[in-house]
This record gives C-alpha cells, structure tokens and sequence, in this order.
C-alpha cells in the first residue's frame, strides 16, 4: 500500500470546488500551498515503505505549506515519517481531521513541528452548519421528555460494544430508554468475526477494552423500543431520528467516533477521540451528557472550551441517572451553559471563510477578496 490513491489538488482548484464564492488571487499561491486527499488507511500499525514513501514525498515537498485534509488519526502512525521528513526539511502544515488528539500525539512524536489543526471549535460549527435545516427547533429545557437515556449507534465498533454490555448489564437497555444498535444483517450469530465488520478490533487495545463484554448479548441487539423502528441505513433519517431523540431525551451518553482504547501516553491511541454530532446534539438540544469510554483528554478539550461537565466517572453516572438531578438548579445551569456557549460558536462562525482559507490568511498575513 503507498500513496498511489492520494489526490494531489491545487490550492485554487481546492477552494473552488469548496466554494461557490469566486475569491481573487488565488492562483499565486498554486506553487506554495499543495491541498492533499485520499490519504492512505492501512493496518494499525503497519508502517508504509520507506520505498513507497520517498516518491511520494518529491512530489510535494517543493511547496511551503502542505495541507493534509480529512485525515484520521487511527492511520496516523503508518505514515508519520511522511510527516517527519516534510518537518525536517522547515515545511508547514495543516491537518483538518475531526479527530482532535491528533496535535498531542504529534506534538510527542515531532517536537517542534510547524502544524496547524482545527480548533474543537470549528469542528463544532461544522457539524452544526452541516444540519443547519435541522437546528431549527425550540429547545425547552424544563419540558418533561420522553425517555431517560438515548445511545445513538448505526456501526458495530469496540467502543459502542463496551457502552451497549455497560447499558445491559446495569439494566439500562428497556424501560424508557432509548437506544439505536443494529448490523447491516438480520442476525449475527455467535461465530461472527467482527474483526471483518471493522478493523478496529483487530487491535490488541481492542481486546484490552472489550475483555468483560458478553458479545453473544449483542449480537441482535436491534432499536429499542421497537416503536421508534426505522431504516437506519438511511443516512438523511438516521439523521433526524439521531436529533429528534436528543431533543426528547434526558440524559444521552457520548461515544464517539474514535476513541482512546490505551491508557499508555507512549501508544497513539491514548490520543484517539473526534467531534462530530454526537457531542454537538446532547448539547445542543439540552440533554445531560456522559462521555463513554472514559478520555480524560476529551473532557479537557471540552472544559478548556468552556463546556460543562456533569458526571466525575460512570458510578457517578449511574448514581444521579435521574429526572430529579435533571432538573435540579446547578445541572440547568450546566445545561444553559452549554447551549449557549455552543450558540455563541454557531453565531461566531457564520460567513466565516473556509477554515483553510482562514488558516492560509493568517500564516501568510493575506487577505483573499471576493
């Protein structure tokens, strides 16, 4: 596997696809600013070929910023030395992955880099912005909602497998709450590899994390209650039932995309976690959120942000899984909090230009007219 898939696309030819706005100059910096897609996904782990590397890497390192965008931090470590060579030589980049402990794990592995990441707050706006037809709803904070507790889950994944054994073996997973987990197959007997529905559990982190699971009460574990059934492989449904739950939920536990499944700070998935809908929706819609697995970085991310936490560990969790602690002052003062921070983000970003476009202005002090 090397870089043969990757996209190597003009600056000015990048922002135009991104954009229907027809900024100026940009031309002049088609020999300086290189936009990279496509980036290489192989096994955990397995580094790429330094022979498939070095071709890869004349290619682009003529240019002075390099722009590697959409790229996921669990693949990271199969071409960090693509990254090393580029900061070797004084080049700057950007990185636009969701995953946002991607700056840690690169900040240990190359001190001294020159890399520019999106900021949470961003990431938060894109989600945001891209269900915007969505957002229109009046969140009323101390209505009485329907269900106690929502986990949304489409894909079969180690950590989603670790929040659904939590939720049923605390007896979490009927009553009123509601909860989405299924397979795109009708059922999944016992024997099932799932190392071939996701390749995430081919790590040995993975088998760390999911060694008390009871995988044979997953197996068929459809949407609950059945009431709420739909196709979940709609993606435009799947999205509307996601904020609708959210909005008529107390309490919604976070389990993101990516997770951390190390606890050693010298493994680069120590450092795995991302933001998307999953933790904009809870709080958009005014939902006490807990975040599972458990990353301690995360939740630095979010209250050096601003937003609020509410639980200090899952017994904590469990403890006060309870329309009285919902309604009590300090949780709707938290809940306030969030929300309007989370507006401010929205409000803040609007008509704001592209984020590369933003960070190319600000390295190169330029300012691109329309």
């Amino acid at each position: 596997m090397s870089f043969e898939q990757c996209e190597i696309i003009k600056f000015s030819d990048a922002i135009k696809a991104d954009t229907n706005v027809p900024y100026k100059n940009l031309e002049q910096f088609d020999n300086r600013v290189v936009i990279i897609k496509k980036l290489p996904q192989v096994s955990y782990k397995k580094p790429i070929l330094q022979e498939d590397i070095d071709p890869f890497f004349e290619k682009i390192k003529h240019y002075e910023l390099i722009v590697f965008d959409d790229c996921e931090h669990i693949w990271i470590d199969s071409w960090i030395q693509i990254i090393i060579m580029l900061n070797d030589i004084g080049k700057t980049m950007i990185f636009t992955t969701f995953s946002i402990g991607i700056r840690h794990y690169i900040d240990k592995v190359i001190p001294n880099n020159k890399i520019f990441y999106n900021s949470i707050e961003s990431l938060l706006y894109y989600q945001l912005q891209t269900h915007d037809s969505l957002l229109n709803k009046q969140t009323d904070f101390l209505k009485e909602r329907e269900y106690l507790l929502k986990l949304f889950s489409h894909t079969r994944n180690p950590q989603r497998d670790y929040v659904f054994d939590f939720l049923i073996k605390n007896k979490l997973i009927d009553g009123n709450n509601l909860s989405f987990h299924n397979h795109p197959f009708e059922t999944l007997s016992d024997e099932l590899d799932l190392k071939s529905i996701n390749q995430s559990y081919c790590f040995d982190e993975a088998d760390e994390l999911l060694k008390n699971v009871d995988f044979k009460s997953l197996n068929n574990l459809k949407i609950i209650p059945s009431s709420e059934n739909f196709n979940i492989e709609n993606q435009t449904i799947q999205v509307e039932k996601n904020f609708d739950a959210s909005s008529n939920s107390y309490f919604e536990i976070i389990s993101e995309a990516q997770v951390p499944m190390s606890k050693d700070p010298t493994n680069s998935l120590y450092y795995t976690y991302s933001i998307t809908r999953r933790t904009s929706a809870p709080i958009l819609f005014g939902s006490v959120f807990h975040i599972m697995p458990n990353s301690k970085l995360f939740e630095d991310e979010l209250t050096n942000a601003g937003f609020e936490l509410f639980f200090k560990d899952d017994d904590d969790f469990l403890n006060n899984l309870n329309e009285e602690f919902y309604f009590k002052p300090e949780t709707q003062y938290k809940i306030k909090n969030n929300y309007d921070l989370l507006n401010k983000i929205y409000q803040n970003h609007i008509g704001q230009r592209l984020p590369i476009l933003t960070k190319i202005e600000e390295i190169y002090s330029i300012k691109f007219e329309k």
